[in-house]
């Protein structure tokens, strides 16, 4: 490490390599009275060296401005709802260049084509519909859901836009976030899909089904076929030949019922795959996550779409949700059971002058489960999500598990 100076601010410049991944981090840290600022940028150990040079000159372009006044503005914005307040602090930060409006349930951001942009607002309000028909709302959901429309490739990867992905949603910033790119057609096929994340991660508050469920089902909404005035006729694969997910399925069925495994090219047994976390969605089970992603979006298909399927297969999609949510609850409540019995424990030190007391009076937790549905949804998502699965598919035999995937072969078929 070394010391810097960077527009008259003293800095502190750190490289070290990380023990357990390959890969080298350039860090440099501002102490200031706000707080301490870091500059962090990491790369392959191998390519470090090169990378360093890109990150010291984009922390050395770093300037001193002037703090404004927020006094009227800040008062402003205390007189609005917390949503009204985030949205308008979101545009009060929009770049130089930027414009902004407010569709019926979306709050589009964009440095893009306007025509463009627009054509993205009619299709997600429609898709939205379609969201609400399918998974109806206990209450009505008021949030108004970010849209952010980046110019083109380059940008888009500055707000975290992954290579290839042509959009994604950002839940840290609770934005969708696409590229203006070309053909558009597939940027509106993500919009279908994408919106489906953010629809449900409102839905139910931060709490993400199993992949074969999310991931499918997006799908499933990218695959909708919409009419020039985007009504929606009818479901298949998507059209654009890189999110075409039949013919991997095809393939990956066939080889599954030749009894080939995962590294010769097969899907998953569906009995697996309903059970598979996300890191073994993605690959981390010996089955490729394009594979993957093709067999989620057949089994979602055809739960929807298959004709004469049996009595117990057409209450999978609905069982499962409730029995989601009714996971989570479990989960929230062993949460708040060991945190109330934790304070109960320091209380109790704390009042009779216990030698390894806490040296300040502990702070009463919640007793309401639903405090802990965020902790439960994030910190134990991988236990919610098991347990689901096992109160859906706890009562079923080796026999049933056979049937259902006979069936689900001959759909792909």
């Amino acid at each position: 490490q070394r010391e810097l100076s960077i527009a008259g601010t003293k800095a502190r410049e750190l490289k070290y390599t990380a023990k357990d991944k390959p890969l080298s981090v350039y860090c440099v840290v501002f102490e200031q009275d706000e707080g301490v600022f870091l500059f962090e940028g990491a790369a392959l150990a191998q390519r470090f060296k090169d990378a360093v040079g890109d990150f010291s000159k984009a922390v050395r372009s770093f300037k001193r401005i002037d703090k404004e006044d927020r006094t009227a503005r800040d008062a402003e914005l205390a007189t609005m709802s917390e949503q009204d307040r985030f949205l308008q602090d979101v545009i009060d930060k929009l770049p130089p260049g930027w414009k902004h409006f407010r569709s019926k349930r979306y709050q589009f951001i964009y440095d893009a084509d306007e025509g463009f942009v627009k054509q993205l607002a009619e299709r997600i309000e429609v898709m939205r519909d379609e969201y609400e028909r399918l998974y109806p709302p206990d209450r009505p959901i008021d949030a108004v859901s970010i849209v952010r429309v980046c110019k083109n490739e380059e940008e888009y990867a500055g707000y975290g836009g992954p290579s290839g992905s042509g959009g994604y949603w950002n839940w840290v910033e609770r934005e969708l976030v696409f590229p203006d790119s070309r053909p558009r057609e597939k940027r509106l096929l993500v919009c279908n899909h994408e919106a489906f994340h953010q629809y449900i991660y409102y839905f139910y508050g931060m709490l993400s089904p199993h992949s074969w469920y999310n991931e499918g089902t997006g799908d499933y909404f990218a695959g909708a076929k919409l009419t020039k005035s985007n009504r929606i006729t009818s479901y298949y694969t998507a059209p654009a030949e890189e999110y075409n997910r039949l013919p991997i399925i095809k393939e990956g069925a066939r080889l599954l019922a030749e009894g080939k495994s995962g590294k010769d090219g097969a899907a998953a047994p569906l009995r697996e795959i309903m059970g598979f976390s996300q890191r073994e969605y993605y690959g981390g089970k010996g089955y490729s996550g394009i594979m993957c992603y093709a067999e989620g979006w057949a089994t979602v298909h055809m739960l929807r779409e298959a004709k004469g399927p049996d009595e117990k297969w057409k209450k999978i999609l609905p069982d499962y949700l409730q029995n989601l949510l009714a996971a989570r609850h479990q989960i929230a409540t062993e949460l708040m059971e060991k945190d109330v019995a934790k304070y109960e424990k320091d209380k109790k030190a704390f009042d009779s002058g216990d030698e390894d007391a806490p040296s300040e009076p502990p702070k009463e937790p919640s007793r309401e489960p639903k405090d802990y549905y965020v902790r439960a949804s994030t910190e134990k998502q991988d236990e919610v999500q098991d347990l689901a699965y096992k109160k859906t598919f706890g009562d079923w035999t080796d026999a049933d598990w056979a049937k259902f995937q006979t069936f689900f072969l001959k759909y792909v078929e």
